[in-house]
């Protein structure tokens, strides 16, 4: 679970610390007072898209860390995969991202370099976030069956059969290029052959640029390095006026030699300076045979300027390095086999055609008949949890449209709803107000809380546009949901921040001609003052606090109650 949240420099908060724990979780506070930030830093941390305004106006950069605990032995395993073992004797994962104004960020896992592909792959195990960006996403059909899958745990049957869909339509996309007009074909034989011979007529070898760039760099300093070579071996080798390295150091020998008669230290010195003389000796030799060899041909520089223009040319066409344009021949050469001898690829293709469609047609029934078997539990637990949240009417049904094999498979699933006895199932933005696709998606939400392993839940907002007896239902609903996993909510509604176990405010403040922005864990009376607040306002009367406190005393006891049943 979600154990430590520490922010430092998102924009109005300057620096937060929060623990959390198990149970149900509230954030709470005045319009405009960061709330929202709050996820916004917890998105970050995950590997989310960041906003550059983000960054706390005049910070140089902004930190998140998230610690997760107690983390299922899959979570430890698949850390470990990606090479990030928990610390010996703990079993717990450190998420960092640091970010700065221009966008540039870094991200680490237990102190180890990551990326933000790698914490959202390993935030998925981890935490799922719910915004209204997801109730919006509810009245989109195309993505009812992803519902169905995640409860009926057929997201690897589904994900085979996408694969044997996509082999299918490959081979049809074959079979249709082979089966052009003849006119076409000539064409695209025409063009494939020009192609192919103008590359083969290069006859490429792989690295040939990076060679012949380096032979032109060397002929274009031609007299640099002849100058320079001259040099090192007239250094070596002296001249009438001065002995070299090779002369000295004979000298020196010798001198050490006869010197070491008397002394063995100076005998053995003398020995190190011999081969020295030797080594300086061999190097000389190369020198002057390097010399002897070095010519400058100004044809050989033509011939590799004109090569590598060749080369160019053909990146310009083909690819952007010799081994994607060696690449694009052997495509070209399967093509072209492929045209030219149509008939019997035709039918080879077509048999192939017929496997795929037989494999992938077989599929998408079984899927679909799953699909079905899944969507009558889902829908019977749904309609069960929307009775509880007030909506006792409500009946959610999961219509099957046949239609053409496409990738989701061979009917279309969407979610219709019946609001009020009597009225016939409607797709639901057609139907559903704010708050009751609120309340539907809250119920969908804890009908797969069961099937899903993420073991922490957040909710941002998820009471919007729901008050009275609905909002106290919900806040019943997170809270029984928290009795198996931690749940996390931002709300503005008393009536759902009275059922939690732990509860934080968000306060902002003014300094110094800066904003700041505050969060603290509250309990006892600030706890009343603050449900009061949200009951009635600024004003505080007798009246709003004696309501706060009967709000909590009868939201203690129930509480208790569903932790004691489990």
């Amino acid at each position: 679970m979600l154990r430590q949240l520490e922010i430092e420099n998102i924009a109005v908060i300057e620096k937060a610390s929060v623990s959390l724990h198990e149970g149900f979780h509230v954030f709470t506070g005045e319009t405009g007072a960061g709330k929202s930030i709050l996820i916004d830093a917890i998105n970050a941390v995950l590997g989310g898209r960041i906003r550059k305004d983000l960054v706390r106006t005049g910070a140089a950069k902004a930190t998140v860390q998230a610690l997760f605990d107690e983390l299922d032995p899959q979570v430890v395993q698949s850390a470990a995969q990606l090479g990030y073992p928990c610390d010996p004797g703990e079993n717990s994962l450190l998420f960092m991202r640091e970010f700065s104004p221009d966008g540039k960020s870094s991200c680490r896992i237990n102190g180890r370099l990551a990326t933000a592909a790698i914490l959202r792959q390993l935030a998925g195990k981890l935490i799922d976030i719910h915004g209204q960006h997801d109730n919006q996403a509810l009245l989109k059909a195309e993505n009812h069956v992803h519902f169905i899958d995640a409860f009926g745990s057929l997201g690897e049957e589904a994900a085979r059969f996408q694969e044997s869909f996509a082999r299918m339509n490959e081979l049809k996309n074959r079979l249709n290029r082979l089966q052009m007009d003849e006119a076409e074909k000539e064409r695209r034989i025409d063009l494939l052959t020009y192609q192919l011979g103008e590359i083969d007529e290069a006859q490429l070898t792989p690295g040939e640029d990076e060679t012949l760039t380096a032979q032109r760099r060397m002929i274009q300093n031609y007299s640099r390095i002849l100058q320079q070579v001259n040099e090192a071996a007239q250094a070596l080798d002296g001249s009438d006026d001065f002995d070299g390295a090779v002369g000295l150091s004979e000298t020196a020998a010798q001198a050490l030699s006869s010197a070491g008669s008397f002394d063995e230290a100076l005998q053995k010195l003398g020995e190190q300076v011999q081969g020295i003389c030797y080594e300086l000796q061999e190097a000389n030799s190369q020198l002057r045979d390097y010399l002897s060899d070095f010519e400058f041909d100004d044809s050989a520089l033509e011939e590799i300027e004109y090569r590598l223009d060749l080369i160019y040319k053909l990146k310009r066409k083909y690819g952007s390095t010799i081994e994607e344009i060696l690449q694009f021949a052997q495509d070209c050469r399967r093509q072209l086999a492929e045209l030219t001898n149509v008939q019997e690829e035709t039918q080879r293709l077509e048999r192939e055609l017929e496997q795929a469609n037989h494999l992938a047609l077989r599929q998408a029934q079984e899927l679909t008949q799953h699909r079905r078997e899944a969507a009558h539990r889902f829908a019977s637990q749904v309609s069960r949890e929307l009775a509880f949240l007030d909506m006792p009417s409500a009946q959610l049904q999961v219509s099957f449209t046949f239609c053409s094999l496409s990738r989701r498979g061979d009917y279309e699933v969407e979610f219709l709803v019946s609001a009020n006895v009597g009225e016939p199932p409607k797709p639901l933005a057609k139907i559903a107000s704010g708050g009751e696709i609120s309340r539907i998606m809250l119920a969908m939400k804890n009908v797969l809380a069961d099937t899903d392993l993420v073991p922490t839940m957040i909710f941002d907002e998820v009471d919007t546009g729901v008050s009275g007896r609905a909002a106290q239902k919900i806040g019943y609903k997170l809270r029984e949901t928290a009795h198996n996993k931690q749940v996390i909510c931002v709300t503005h509604l008393p009536q759902v921040a009275s059922q939690a176990d732990c509860h934080y405010l968000i306060e902002k403040s003014v300094h110094s001609q800066r904003t700041y922005t505050q969060v603290h864990e509250i309990e006892g009376e600030a706890r009343v003052r603050e449900i009061a607040r949200m009951t009635a306002g600024d004003k505080l009367t007798p009246v709003a606090l004696e309501n706060a406190r009967e709000m909590l005393a009868q939201a203690v006891p129930a509480a208790k109650q569903t932790k004691e049943k489990g």
